[in-house]
């Protein structure tokens, strides 16, 4: 007899901010927690932030503002598994702020 699949509860948040300083964007403010990570890849030329879900949460909130005259570059991993939920409905939030 098969057991029913327990619910995944996890949740996550991610905050990435970019300030333009006069001369160059720079990152102002990076914040994550549980399953939600934020990578800033090691490029050079523009700001870069990939958004990173590492557990199937069910609850991801992201948001990512801009200063004035700041410039980058914000997405999200290459795919995202989706699976059937035996509780409420999974939610993603994302808020860009430019």
């Amino acid at each position: 007899m098969k057991r029913p699949a327990a619910p995944c509860s996890a949740r996550g948040e991610a905050h990435v901010a970019f300030a333009h300083d006069g001369q160059t964007t720079r990152l102002a403010d990076l914040y994550q927690k549980r399953c939600a990570k934020i990578l800033p890849p090691r490029v050079y030329g523009e700001r870069q932030a990939v958004l990173l879900n590492t557990a199937g949460g069910d609850r991801l909130d992201s948001s990512a503002p801009w200063g004035r005259g700041a410039s980058a570059i914000v997405t999200s991993q290459a795919a995202e598994r989706i699976y059937r939920s035996l509780g409420d409905a999974g939610r993603v939030t994302n808020r860009l702020v430019v």
